[in-house]
């Protein structure tokens, strides 16, 4: 009574002789009921599983996520090593005042800034160097801007400004790779901030309109990947 898929010259137990599925069985009976395109995200163990589904099913993708490290440690349920994402965070709130806008940046900055499939390093050694911490270098140029004046306003925002933002976003979209786009933002703003040390903003109409429309496009790009507006 064994019952066997035959996907591309592999072949994958359904239902076990004693009655019992598989776990690739309960995938393939989840997937004839989601007529819909279907996302899934998972360990980045499990690609081969979803590789042999999407034979079945070709309308499901799936995104391989990588490990969590934690100054250098896994977190694993298996070994007992829990940690809950709200203690992360309050560990890095008390980094900054208890901020939370800005340690949630933070974190952000650590976890995309590389490709999903990749091991994510949170390192609390370095969350308060802005050369090695993305979201606080993100959250401190907004910051900054603030400070000299410039009222960025986002909302109706649906797209870039900047083309080149624009195409790193759509190609990140595409390839669900939020990381082009991080790496895109952060450029950005490496630019705001060399362009600031030059260009006056106080008492400068032209100055302040082109800081503006650099802002905003920065804010909008944080907005994308799930980071807050800070002060």
């Amino acid at each position: 009574d064994t019952k066997i898929f035959d996907v591309e010259n592999q072949k994958i137990v359904g239902i076990k002789s004693d009655g019992t599925t598989s776990y690739f069985y309960q995938d393939v009976a989840l997937a004839q009921k989601l007529s819909a395109p279907t996302l899934y995200l998972t360990g980045f163990e499990q690609e081969q599983h979803f590789v042999a589904l999407k034979h079945l099913f070709p309308h499901i993708k799936h995104l391989s996520l990588g490990l969590v490290m934690l100054n250098g440690k896994k977190m694993s349920s298996s070994e007992g090593n829990v940690i809950m994402l709200n203690d992360v965070l309050e560990l890095v709130k008390n980094q900054f005042d208890g901020n939370e806008a800005v340690a949630w940046n933070v974190l952000c900055g650590f976890i995309l800034k590389s490709s999903p499939e990749k091991v994510k390093k949170i390192d609390m050694a370095q969350i308060n160097n802005p050369k090695m911490s993305g979201g606080l270098y993100l959250s401190y140029t907004i910051a900054k801007l603030k400070s000299a004046g410039v009222i960025i306003n986002i909302e109706g925002k649906n797209t870039f400004t900047n083309n080149t933002l624009n195409l790193n976003y759509l190609n990140a979209k595409f390839n669900l790779q939020p990381n082009i786009l991080l790496q895109a933002i952060l450029n950005h703003a490496k630019t705001i901030s060399q362009l600031y040390v030059n260009l006056q903003i106080k008492d400068n109409l032209n100055n302040k309109k082109l800081f503006t429309i650099l802002a905003e496009d920065l804010l909008f790009g944080m907005n994308l990947l799930g980071m807050y507006d800070v002060d």
